[in-house]
C-alpha cells in the first residue's frame, strides 16, 4: 500500500510553472481571442452593411455571414476557456464544422460564379461600364398602392431620387415641354447598366440630337414589375411628374409569371424558395440537371396540359396588362404606346455566347419560347389602333452580342433599341 502513496521528494523535483509564465501565455490567448473576435465582426452582417452602404442584406449574404460568426466566436471562445469548458467548445466547433465547409464552398463558389461555368445563364463581359447594383442588393421599400420604389440611393453608377424613381425629381414644366414616361421592369430601369445607359436616359439623349429640345423622358422603371404593377405605378405619378405621354416596355416579367403559374409556382417563385434559388451552390446542381438531361416528356405534357385547360377565351396577363393598361391612359388622357421588348429566345442571328444562352433557357424553362410566342402573338392581336408595337426583330440584322441574359441587354442592345424607340416617341408627341 506504501507504493501508492504521493513521494514527496519527487513531487519537489517537477518543474514549477512561473507565475510571469502564466500571465503571458494568458496575454497571448486574449490576444488571439481578440483577433478572431474582430475578425467575426469583419464578416458579420452589421460590418457588410456598414462598409456596402446597405441598408438591409439579403438571405444569402447574411446566412453565410451569421455562420461564419458562430464558428469563429466558439474559435475564441475555445482559446480562452480552460478543462470542462474548453471540451464543451471543441464539441460545438466540431458540430458546426460541416457547416462552415459548406458556407466556404458556397462563397468561393460564388466568386467563380461556378453555375454559369457549368451553363451560360449569363455574360456581363460585354458591358463597358455597367453598375454593381446586382443580386444580393434589397433597395426596394415596402409596398404600397399595388407598386414598390426604391430607397434613395446614389453611387456605384445607380441614382435613386427621394421618390423612390431612378430619373430626375419632378420640377415645374417649361413652356411648351412635352413629357414621356417610360414604364417598365429591369430591362427598362437598366439592370446592371450605369445611369447614362439606360433606356430612358439613351433616349433622352437621342432626343436631343434630333432637336427635340422640348421633350423630357422619366424612367418609371421597377424591377420585376409586371403590367399590373407598372400601371399602379404610373397611376400614383402621372399628376406628380406632369405625364403627357407613355411607353410601356413590356414582356418577359408577364412571361414568367404566366410560366410558373402554369409550373404551379416551383420553387423559385415562392418566398422560401427564393431563398433557396439564390445560393450559387443550389444553382449550379440546377444547371447541371437541366444541362446534362433533357426535360422528362411527363414534364413537358404536364405544361401543356395545364396550358390546355386554361379558361377559353383568356389571352394571358401580358395581353390582359395591354387592356387595362390602355382603358387607364383612354380615361386620362394619355398617349401611349407599348413595346413588346426582344428576347434572346426570338434572335435569329445570335452573336457571342447568345447561343449558350438562348439554350440554358430553353432547358431551365422547357416550353417558355412556345409560350413567348403564343402571349407576344395574342398582344399583336389586339385591336388597339397600331398602339403595340413588335421590336423583336430589332438585332436580327446585327453583327454582335447585345444581350446578356434572356432579355436584358448591354449598351450596344439599348442604343440599338432606342433608335427603332425613336420614331415610337416622335409619331405621338406634338409638333415643334
Amino acid at each position: 500500500m506504501d507504493t501508492l502513496r504521493p513521494d514527496p521528494a519527487a513531487a519537489e523535483m517537477r518543474p514549477k510553472q512561473a507565475p510571469g509564465a502564466a500571465r503571458s501565455n494568458r496575454t497571448v490567448d486574449y490576444l488571439a481571442a481578440a483577433l478572431i473576435a474582430g475578425l467575426a465582426f469583419a464578416v458579420s452582417p452589421v460590418a457588410i452593411r456598414m462598409l456596402s452602404g446597405r441598408s438591409e442584406l439579403s438571405f444569402r449574404p447574411w446566412l453565410l455571414g451569421v455562420t461564419f460568426d458562430l464558428f469563429l466566436l466558439l474559435v475564441a471562445g475555445a482559446v480562452l476557456a480552460r478543462g470542462r469548458a474548453r471540451r464543451f467548445f471543441f464539441a460545438l466547433i466540431a458540430c458546426t464544422l460541416p457547416l462552415v465547409l459548406l458556407a466556404a464552398l458556397e462563397t468561393l463558389a460564388g466568386a467563380v460564379h461556378l453555375s454559369d461555368r457549368v451553363a451560360v445563364f449569363q455574360d456581363l463581359s460585354t458591358i463597358r461600364r455597367g453598375s454593381d447594383w446586382g443580386p444580393g442588393k434589397n433597395h426596394l421599400a415596402a409596398e404600397k398602392d399595388g407598386f414598390v420604389v426604391y430607397r434613395p440611393w446614389s453611387g456605384n453608377g445607380v441614382t435613386i431620387n427621394a421618390l423612390g424613381l431612378r430619373t430626375a425629381l419632378p420640377a415645374p414644366k417649361s413652356p411648351g415641354e412635352h413629357r414621356i414616361a417610360v414604364v417598365g421592369s429591369s430591362e427598362t430601369w437598366g439592370f446592371r447598366l450605369a445611369d447614362a445607359d439606360t433606356i430612358p436616359a439613351l433616349l433622352q439623349a437621342a432626343l436631343r440630337d434630333h432637336g427635340h429640345g422640348e421633350i423630357s423622358i422619366y424612367n418609371f422603371g421597377i424591377e420585376d414589375a409586371t403590367l399590373s404593377r407598372e400601371l399602379a405605378l404610373l397611376r400614383y405619378f402621372k399628376d406628380i411628374y406632369g405625364i403627357d405621354q407613355v411607353v410601356f416596355v413590356a414582356g418577359m416579367s408577364d412571361l414568367y409569371s404566366e410560366y410558373f403559374a402554369i409550373q404551379g409556382a416551383p420553387l423559385g417563385r415562392t418566398r422560401a424558395g427564393s431563398r433557396i434559388a439564390s445560393f450559387e451552390l443550389y444553382r449550379t446542381i440546377e444547371r447541371m440537371r437541366s444541362t446534362w438531361f433533357e426535360p422528362s416528356p411527363q414534364r413537358l405534357a404536364l405544361f401543356d396540359a395545364r396550358y390546355a385547360a386554361r379558361p377559353a377565351g383568356k389571352s394571358g396577363r401580358l395581353a390582359d396588362g395591354i387592356v387595362s393598361a390602355d382603358a387607364y391612359c383612354t380615361e386620362a388622357g394619355l398617349r401611349c404606346d407599348f413595346v413588346l421588348q426582344p428576347l434572346v429566345l426570338f434572335r435569329h442571328t445570335p452573336g457571342g455566347t447568345e447561343p449558350e444562352i438562348a439554350q440554358t433557357y430553353r432547358r431551365q424553362y422547357p416550353r417558355l419560347d412556345v409560350l413567348a410566342s403564343q402571349i407576344y402573338r395574342n398582344a399583336l392581336g389586339l385591336r388597339l389602333n397600331g398602339r403595340v408595337h413588335d421590336l423583336t426583330g430589332v438585332f436580327d440584322h446585327s453583327p454582335g452580342q447585345f444581350f446578356i441574359d434572356e432579355v436584358h441587354l448591354n449598351e450596344a442592345g439599348n442604343a440599338a433599341l432606342v433608335d427603332e424607340l425613336l420614331p415610337i416617341v416622335t409619331a405621338k408627341a406634338p409638333a415643334k
